[in-house]
Formats: structure tokens, sequence, C-alpha cells
């Protein structure tokens, strides 16, 4: 992988281009992209009535709605990067559905997910987020 500055000036050479990643808020990712604010929940501190009306505003339908993101609990160390399903540790995950009726989450790996046992796409019930994840980012609707 190389980058360069107006296709003179090598800026940055490396085999794997997320290496020069820093990691940062989810939140203001979807600021950026969307010049939208959010609003978040803490899953260790928030009852689960209230990511469930959230995402249903957010998510009322699969593909419509507004971005929905969450992020999982991070690397200590000397721990695994992955949990024994294949969640990846310390990494932002995009939500993309919410089934009311079976109160389950279904969550996308944007970066895929080929080699973890949970795939690109899959679904976790609402109830067992806050095991893996800490915080729910809703974009803001204008």
């Amino acid at each position: 992988y190389v980058q360069y500055d107006n296709e003179k000036s090598l800026i940055y050479k490396n085999d794997d281009p997320y290496d020069s990643i820093e990691g940062g808020r989810v939140s203001t990712g979807i600021n950026m992209m969307t010049g939208h604010s959010t609003d978040n929940d803490l899953l260790d501190a928030t009852q689960l009535s209230t990511p469930r009306e959230k995402l249903k505003a957010a998510l009322p339908k699969e593909g419509q709605g507004r971005l929905v993101s969450v992020g999982t609990r991070g690397n200590l160390p000397l721990e695994s990067e992955t949990y024994d399903n294949g969640i990846i540790k310390g990494h932002a995950y995009s939500v993309i559905a919410y089934d009311e009726e079976t109160d389950r989450v279904t969550i996308r790996n944007p970066h895929g997910n080929k080699d973890q046992t949970k795939g690109d796409v899959f679904e976790i019930p609402l109830k067992e987020m806050d095991k893996y994840f800490t915080m729910i980012d809703y974009e803001e609707a204008q």
C-alpha cells in the first residue's frame, strides 16, 4: 500500500494501510461523514428500554434510517484480539437492523470478517450487547 501527496511525493508506504489509522470515537466519524451530531448510550449504564426505543426510531426498516454504530470493549495487554465468538475487541461495527419482535440487533463489520466465526454480518440479542460492546452511537435526525 502506497499513498502519494498530489501524485508526486510519497507520504506513506506499508503493507497494511490500517496501521496508520489511530483509533477514535465513532461519533466523530458519523459527524464527519454526515455533518450531523450523535446521541449515544453507554450500555453498562443504560436500561434496555432506552436503546430499544432509539434503535426502533433510527432503523425503522432494514437498510433505511440513520447511521448507528457500536464499539467493542478494547484490548488489555496480553489479551486475545477477539472474543471466543469472533467479535473483534477495540473495534467499531455498524448496526444495520433491529428486529423488535425478536429483540435482536443485526451488526456488520465494515472491514469484513472472513476469518472470524461471526462473519461480516451477524445478529446478537440486545440483552447480550453489553458483554461485548460499550456504547451505541446514533446519528441524530435533522
